[in-house]
């Protein structure tokens, strides 16, 4: 019978699979200051504003693995889950090179050739390159890294020390597995199937974060949305889009899961009259409750 807690599963696990060459003592360090906290969050906030803008289909995408990275964290015992959460909303970052063209493939799961699988290869390098510049997201830079298979500097193996090692390493495995399971999601599979589908694949390090996620969806817990079919002007921040919206001449706008959000409407705004479909089918956000935000 399988009594062993995940987590402890998991970080054992990790511990045998060694990430730094030799132990090097953690850096020493202190907090930020307030002032120096609130620069990073906005900084984080604005670079998701430009993905929301050039690509709202991955702004929408990287929403939903935050939220089941984030809740899959939790049920793990890991916290904070800051660096995660802003590893899983930044991950895509590096899409805004792509061109519109191949982002709609992507998007839509179309084969790509040879030119294009290359090009679509170095978004992670792109995303760590426009996230550099900016102190204080180098672990954040780091998850990115490990959840798209590359390697962590040694520089920042010997400064962080082990134990941080493996935390971001763990980090990097459960963004891993919410993207695959939102991948799945995003093909048609039930959220059983997908559960399913990941089971079939786990390898002994990651079954017990797929046993994790699981119970996270219990039969008897599914959640009730109110949809609405709802005209442009109605459209508020907090909705989320329940089917892709198209302009006339059939180009997408934006692609279902998408949250509403204020750069999006003025971007709405901005197409002539009668220039995008109508009406929207649209979720409406839950009654307000205990808020749920998020730290840089």
């Amino acid at each position: 019978p399988d009594t062993q807690d995940p987590a402890t599963d998991i970080s054992a696990t990790l511990a045998r699979r060694r990430i730094g060459a030799d132990p090097a003592p953690e850096p020493a360090s202190s907090p930020p200051s307030p002032g120096v906290t609130e620069v990073l969050r906005g900084a984080v906030r604005a670079l998701a504003e430009v993905l929301a803008v050039v690509d709202p289909s991955s702004y929408a995408q990287a929403l939903r693995i935050q939220a089941t990275a984030r809740d899959l964290a939790q049920a793990l015992s890991l916290s904070p889950t800051d660096g995660l959460e802003t590893a899983a909303l930044l991950a895509p970052l590096g899409r805004i090179s792509l061109p519109t063209d191949l982002l709609h493939r992507l998007h839509e799961n179309e084969p790509l050739d040879a030119d294009e699988q290359r090009i679509v290869a170095a978004v992670p390098q792109l995303t760590d390159r426009l996230l550099a510049p900016i102190p204080g997201l180098e672990e954040v830079r780091a998850v990115i890294l490990l959840h798209h298979g590359r390697t962590m500097p040694v520089k920042w193996r010997d400064a962080l020390g082990d134990r941080q090692c493996e935390r971001l390493a763990l980090f990097a495995e459960v963004l891993s597995i919410a993207g695959a399971f939102d991948a799945l999601q995003a093909r048609g599979y039930t959220v059983s199937d997908s559960l399913s589908l990941l089971r079939g694949e786990s390898t002994y390090q990651t079954l017990g974060l797929v046993k994790a996620l699981a119970s996270l969806y219990p039969e008897s817990a599914a959640p009730r949305v109110e949809l609405r079919s709802l005209p442009l002007r109605h459209l508020r921040p907090g909705m989320v889009i329940a089917e892709a919206v198209y302009t006339q001449a059939g180009q997408l706008l934006v692609n279902r899961g998408f949250e509403i959000t204020d750069s999006f409407l003025e971007r709405v705004r901005n197409f002539r009259r009668g220039g995008v479909r109508e009406p929207v089918q649209v979720i409406l956000p839950p009654p307000p409750g205990p808020a749920r935000t998020f730290d840089a």
